[in-house]
């Protein structure tokens, strides 16, 4: 199945016009039909009948990866990228970062500490829906929110009373 006839099939089934936004930020390809999708790393998207996302990691860390930023330095990744949303808790936070390749990437730092980057496939539907949302958009936004993010990668852990600005890299 062609890839642009799975995302319009995708779309159209589950009235989500960002849809086609989730799959180019995370990378993904259909598989099998426009219902499963997976990324480079095989972490899997799967459409329900009942129009419910699922997400499913990936039961193996990869070996090799195409991605030049998949173990770089946040520093690095931040330089060859376009948009950024930090997300700060206590303890936990997670810099979400869209490169100028126009992927999105995730880096998890526990105490100020970078721990590792991770798949932003594995930030839940949710979460992917509204990144895509403010990177359409392309506006400027600092808000203050109460909201709890849950993130099961990679370790279960809640973000919460959150700080998060969405910003152009290069307006700063």
């Amino acid at each position: 199945m062609l890839k642009g006839h799975a995302i319009k099939s995708a779309q159209v089934f589950l009235k989500d016009p960002l849809f086609k936004t989730i799959v180019n930020l995370t990378n993904l390809s259909p598989k099998e039909s426009w219902t499963v999708w997976e990324d480079p790393e095989g972490n899997r998207l799967k459409i329900a009948k009942n129009k419910s996302v699922i997400i499913s990691p990936s039961n193996t860390e990869p070996i090799t990866t195409k991605d030049i930023f998949r173990k770089a330095e946040p520093e690095c990744i931040y330089k060859h990228s376009c948009w950024g949303l930090f997300i700060s808790g206590k303890k936990h936070k997670i810099t979400h970062l869209i490169g100028n390749d126009g992927l999105l990437r995730c880096c998890y730092y526990y105490n100020d500490i970078w721990q590792c980057n991770f798949q932003s496939l594995l930030l839940g539907y949710h979460n992917l829906m509204l990144l895509s949302e403010r990177y359409s958009n392309k506006t400027k936004q600092t808000t203050n929110t109460n909201k709890v993010f849950k993130i099961k990668y990679p370790k279960e852990f809640e973000i919460e009373e959150i700080w998060d600005s969405w910003i152009s890299i290069n307006d700063i």
